[in-house]
């Protein structure tokens, strides 16, 4: 099944080709990449991270539905070899070194996600840690189970935006990333359907949103991998700085260097 896997991400994806788009549009679609008996497998493996919590499999908050967090340096590879072989591969981990030039360890952790509540899977957002996320739709997904949309080159203007907060002082907890209203006025969200099996690989940089489920019989079930872009500072300030307890006890915190009107801070998460 393993060489299958990687005969399948080889003959489908370029990786000129796919960096070249994620750098000019935010991301990239590769419709139906995997094959329906890989598909079947896939969610095989992802019933068995929620019913089972193989080792380094745990399970989190999630309101539109439930989630499955593989922590993938302590998992037992061999109790979810499709999965862990996908964001393994030598071409996937070629893509996301390509694209987030850092040393660091890619496509560290895998997110399950299962939404089946008709609520909106998550604002329209940039995430406060720049990251690559590496998407893939296990049912056909469209705008009547929770597709998710971009707003194309739009990581440009943001991607700028977040440096300039961090040149000035500013930590990423503070970071404005949820539209206003004035923002969504010039934010062209474009719905990104695909069959089970296509693969997204995105820039959260980019304007983006979870979408809805049109009604509670309606499911939408991604896995998706996660490489934080080099030169950021962490998300949460250092363990018993100065900075540490206040935040901790809400006192005497820096306020942000510079606010947008009308924007908010996700505080690191995908919802406010």
């Amino acid at each position: 099944p393993d060489m299958d896997v990687t005969s399948q991400i080889k003959n489908r994806l370029d990786v000129r080709e796919t960096v070249d788009a994620v750098r000019t549009d935010g991301y990239c679609l590769i419709k139906g990449l995997f094959s329906p008996e890989t598909v079947a497998a896939l969610n095989a493996e992802f019933d068995k991270a929620f019913d089972e919590l193989p080792p380094g499999v745990s399970t989190g908050t999630h309101p539109p539905g439930r989630m499955a967090t593989i922590d993938v340096q302590h998992s037992d590879q061999a109790s979810l070899p499709i999965t862990h072989s996908i964001f393994q591969s030598s071409t996937i981990g070629e893509i996301s070194r390509t694209l987030v030039a850092t040393d660091a360890r890619v496509n560290d952790k895998i997110l399950m996600t299962n939404e089946t509540k008709a609520m909106p899977i998550t604002d329209v957002h940039f995430d406060a840690e720049r990251a690559l996320k590496i998407m893939i739709f296990l049912l056909d997904t469209d705008e009547s189970n929770g597709v998710i949309s971009f707003c194309k080159g739009s990581h440009i203007e943001n991607s700028a935006y977040r440096n300039e907060f961090i040149k000035q002082g500013g930590h990423l907890l503070d970071l404005q990333n949820v539209a206003s209203e004035t923002d969504m006025e010039s934010i062209d969200l474009e719905p990104v359907s695909g069959p089970a099996g296509s693969m997204v690989i995105f820039d959260t940089d980019c304007w983006h949103s979870g979408g809805c489920l049109e009604d509670d019989t309606k499911e939408r079930r991604i896995i998706r991998s996660r490489s934080l872009f080099g030169g950021q500072p962490p998300l949460q300030p250092a363990r018993f700085t100065p900075l540490w307890f206040r935040r901790r006890f809400n006192v005497f915190v820096p306020p942000p260097p510079f606010t947008i009107p009308g924007r908010e801070s996700t505080r690191g998460t995908a919802r406010r």
